[in-house]
Parts: C-alpha cells; sequence; structure tokens
C-alpha cells in the first residue's frame, strides 16, 4: 500500500488510542465498572480490525463510518437507549435504509439497522453481566414469552424442515428471514429499560423520529422532491410513486408515524394548556403525512383508532375528542384544498383522488383515469385462493421461506387481458401461511392474541389515578389493534423494517405498566412504613 491508504493505516492506531482515552475518561466519570469497559474494548478491536480490512480495500465510507461508531460506542454504552432510536431513525427517518443498503451490502443482510440490532444485543449482554439489568419482570412477560414462540416457530423451525426434507437452501430462505432481527428491538427495548427516565427517552424518542418521517413526507407531497435540500437524500426513501394514476408518498416509517398518531391524538384528550395544543399539532402533522401516502389500510386504522379513543374516553374527553378532530380536520383540508401536491399526473385536486383510492378499495370503475386494476379486496381475495390452492402441498410448514410467491395477475379484467407479474402476498396470516405453513400461522396467531389480551389486561389493571401511563398504554394497544387491521392488508408482521413498530409496542406496554405499578407499591409501602 502506498499512499493515502498507508497514511490511513498508520494512523488508525492513533485513533484506537485516542478511543481508549475517551473510553476511560467516561468510565471514571460516570464510574462505570471495569467489566462494563470490556465491550467497549471488544468493539474497539472488532472496529479496529473493520477500519483495518476497509483501508486495505479502500473502501472509504465503510472506514469514516466504523471511525463514528468508535466514537459514539462510549455514550451508546451510557446511554444505551441511543441505540434503539438509531434503530427507529434508520427506519422513519429522512434518509432510511434504503441509502444505508446502498452504502452497507443490504442485498447480503447487512444493513444499518441490523448492525444497531447486533451492537445493543451485545450492549445488553454486557449490561446484564455487570449488574445493570432490566427487571426480571420484563424478560419473563407474556410479550417475551409470545415474540421468543413465535421466532422459534417460524425461523429455526422452518428453517431446519425445509432444508432437511425439501431441499431448500439455506442461504435462500435466510435472505428472507434476515429482515426478521427487527423483532429484537423488543429485547434490545425492555433490556436496557432499568429506570423510568430511560423510558420516558425512548417515548420522546419514538415521537421525535415518527415526526422527523412525517414532516418530510408532508414536504415531500406539497413542494415536490427536490424542493427542499435534504428531500434530495429522501429521494428514494420517501418516494413519490405513482398507483391507479394516483401519486402516493410512501415513507418508509409508516406505521411508526400511524402509531404516533394516536398517542399524540390520545395525550391531547388528557393534558391541560399549552400542551394539549401541542399534542393537537403534532396529531395534525402525522394526520397530514398519513393522509398524502394514499395508503388506504393506514386511513382506515387511523379512523379505527380516534373511533376507539372517542368510544373509551370519557364525556370530557369525548367532546376534546370532537374538538381536536375539528381543528384537525380543519387544518388539513385547508392544507389539501389550497396546496396542491407536486407533480401530479391528472389535473384533479386532492380531494378527488382521496375519493378515487377510497372507492377503489372495493371496486374500480373502467374509467378514463384508471389503469384496470381489480379493487384491494379482489386482489386479496385473489391471493387467498392462491395460497389456498397450493398449501395442500406442504400443509404444516408451507411453501418455505424462499419462495417468492409469484402470482398471474389480471391488470386489464374490462377488456380480458392478463399479464404475468411476479408480486408478493399483502395479507400477514396469508404471508405466514403460505411460507410457514400451520405451524408458523400457530406462531402468529398467538403472538397476535398476546398483543391483543395483554394490552387491554395493563390498561384496564392500571389505576385511573395513572393518568399519564395509562393514556399511553390506551393508545398503544389502539395501535396495536391498528396494525392487526393494517395486517389484512400488508405483511407488518413479517416483512422488513415494519416489524419495528409492532415490537416497540409491546416494549413500551410493558415497560410503561411495571414502572407505573413498581411506583405505587413503592408508595404504598412507604405509607406503610410511616404509619
Amino acid at each position: 500500500m502506498t499512499g493515502v491508504p498507508r497514511v490511513v493505516t498508520q494512523s488508525y492506531y492513533r485513533v484506537v488510542s485516542g478511543y481508549y482515552r475517551l473510553a476511560e475518561s467516561i468510565q471514571d466519570y460516570f464510574n462505570l465498572s471495569r467489566r462494563l469497559n470490556l465491550l467497549i474494548f471488544a468493539i474497539a478491536l472488532l472496529g479496529s480490525i473493520g477500519i483495518a480490512v476497509s483501508v486495505q480495500y479502500e473502501a472509504w465510507v465503510g472506514t469514516i463510518l466504523l471511525m463514528l461508531v468508535m466514537v459514539m460506542l462510549p455514550m451508546m454504552t451510557v446511554y444505551p437507549e441511543l441505540i434503539v432510536v438509531g434503530i427507529l431513525l434508520c427506519v422513519a427517518s429522512v434518509v432510511s435504509p434504503f441509502l444505508w443498503d446502498r452504502i452497507f451490502l443490504g442485498d447480503r443482510g447487512i444493513t444499518l439497522p441490523n448492525l444497531l440490532i447486533s451492537l445493543g444485543l451485545v450492549v445488553v449482554l454486557f449490561r446484564h453481566l455487570t449488574s445493570k439489568a432490566s427487571p426480571g419482570k420484563l424478560w419473563s412477560s407474556p410479550s417475551t414469552i409470545a415474540i421468543i414462540a413465535f421466532l422459534i416457530l417460524t425461523v429455526p423451525v422452518g428453517l431446519l424442515y425445509h432444508s432437511l426434507f425439501r431441499g431448500w437452501s439455506i442461504r435462500s430462505q435466510l435472505s428472507e428471514m434476515e429482515y426478521m432481527l427487527a423483532w429484537l428491538t423488543f429485547f434490545i427495548a425492555i433490556g436496557i429499560m432499568r429506570t423510568e427516565r430511560t423510558l420516558h427517552n425512548l417515548q420522546v424518542g419514538l415521537l421525535f423520529v415518527a415526526g422527523i418521517g412525517a414532516l418530510a413526507t408532508v414536504l415531500q407531497a406539497l413542494l415536490g422532491q427536490r424542493a427542499v435540500f435534504f428531500l434530495r437524500l429522501a429521494e428514494w426513501d420517501i418516494p413519490v410513486r405513482d398507483t391507479e394514476g394516483l401519486l402516493r408518498v410512501l415513507p418508509p416509517g409508516q406505521y411508526l408515524v400511524l402509531v404516533s398518531m394516536v398517542i399524540s391524538a390520545q395525550m391531547s384528550t388528557v393534558r391541560e394548556g399549552p400542551r394539549r395544543w401541542g399534542w393537537i399539532a403534532l396529531t395534525a402533522l402525522y394526520g397530514l403525512a398519513i393522509v398524502f401516502t394514499l395508503t388506504r389500510h393506514s386511513w382506515f386504522g387511523a379512523m379505527l383508532g380516534l373511533g376507539l379513543i372517542w368510544l373509551f374516553g370519557s364525556s370530557r374527553t369525548k367532546v376534546n375528542l370532537l374538538l381536536i378532530a375539528f381543528v384537525t380536520v380543519a387544518v388539513v383540508g385547508s392544507l389539501t384544498m389550497f396546496a396542491r401536491p407536486a407533480w401530479v399526473t391528472q389535473p384533479t385536486d386532492i380531494v378527488a383522488k382521496l375519493q378515487r383510492r377510497f372507492i377503489s378499495t372495493f371496486t374500480e370503475p373502467p374509467n378514463r383515469y384508471t389503469y384496470g386494476v381489480p379493487s384491494s379486496v379482489g386482489q386479496r381475495l385473489f391471493e387467498m385462493q392462491y395460497i389456498m390452492d397450493r398449501l395442500p402441498d406442504s400443509p404444516w410448514f408451507g411453501l418455505g421461506w424462499g419462495t417468492k410467491h409469484p402470482l398471474r395477475v389480471t391488470k386489464s379484467p374490462y377488456v380480458g387481458s392478463t399479464y404475468e407479474m411476479r408480486t408478493y402476498i399483502h395479507n400477514s396470516i396469508l404471508w405466514i401461511l403460505g411460507k410457514g405453513g400451520i405451524v408458523g400461522l400457530v406462531g402468529l396467531l398467538v403472538l397476535l392474541l398476546t398483543g391483543t389480551v395483554r394490552g387491554y389486561m395493563l390498561y384496564k389493571r392500571t389505576s385511573p389515578d395513572k393518568t399519564y401511563v395509562r393514556s399511553w398504554l390506551l393508545a398503544l394497544w389502539i395501535s396495536w389493534l391498528m396494525l392487526l387491521l393494517a395486517a389484512q392488508f400488508e405483511p407488518v408482521f413479517w416483512t422488513k423494517n415494519r416489524l419495528v413498530a409492532p415490537a416497540m409496542i409491546l416494549a413500551l406496554m410493558e415497560g410503561l405498566y411495571y414502572f407505573g405499578t413498581k411506583n405505587t407499591a413503592d408508595s404504598q409501602a412507604s405509607e406503610t412504613q410511616t404509619r
């Protein structure tokens, strides 16, 4: 090596030495144990090896990123919630998985979210080894058991069966199953919940990251893809896609935005003064982003969520929610009526587009704007019939996780022409049933039922005096029901980074209930001692 590679190779030792000094300073300042510093040492050693390899192959982007990770690692060790927020940021921020997958080896499963998840698991492991573990009740909760059961019945069982008895390549299956790593975000979140402050940071991080994605989505729809400088970075991440002759703005963290909208709407009904108006503003931002996605299951989910908030609320809450709905409709309506989205292909306003998109859920009339595609419900029924016709080939363990489910889709039913087209199964239950069979479906149903029953029980068990905790639990439970509805139209519980949303819902539900009841028990114990 000569030139720049040689200089970088010689100087990276100095970077590692400076990193060690930084780690020792943080260790002394926060009075960390020596064993916890083993994590910093181990990651620094691996990072230094990675830097040497990246310099040898002149991969300068990788070199810079590895150096940044080594600098940030001590801070992540002290504030591990930054890892979870970082995972959410990679899923729902302006620049998210598409860019990171290009920088790393996304086609081989080596993505930045997966790297952060691996780092988070190591941090949780070393914190447990150094007596900085989270409460044991979080690890033995029904949500934890349900996720473990689901992962076992899908990943190792399906992988071994299709590899040993059906001759599927392990590599072809792993390329499809590596996205299941996003479920491990749940274990990272509960593994770092040692204090109520950490839980609060995770809550704020969720709303903040979803706000970034929602704001970028709204600007992308109103101003265009290159109107604002940071939207140029998000050109591939928040695309404007032509569907059924309409332009849809698709944020990568769509379900996190949906969950955050329900949380902000619920909190606006129980807060007073300026805080209430702040929550209302957040609700309007999240709601406007959901509108511009032109995604029907998100609309239905939002309507279900707001309806349940109104149903479970008190009389005062119902009145407040009507006021919030009026303000939200006024803000969203004024923006959509007077600010037409950029790059429109049809001379119709956004209201007409919303109407067409809603109607096409059940029927698709052959007018001059249509592409002749079947309705959304019709497409899902066709996919269900496709799975049922092929499931008898392997009913217990499915068709295999590596199959792509080729479908023959009728693109122009009104004129009778058809095209061969490969698409995916939209329904989450059919997705798991087709790929994992009855065994995989059992694991999914256990997870879905556990989240539904557990969320409602935690909400009912919480004392009415705990208004803040009770409101968050209600919002999270409603968010889980919304994801169940969305799962009938999209594979929410399987594919890619959509899994972060249900994982965070379960983690926050368990954490909020534990610390809420713990504080109540501590206060009762102190009162007993005082007497």
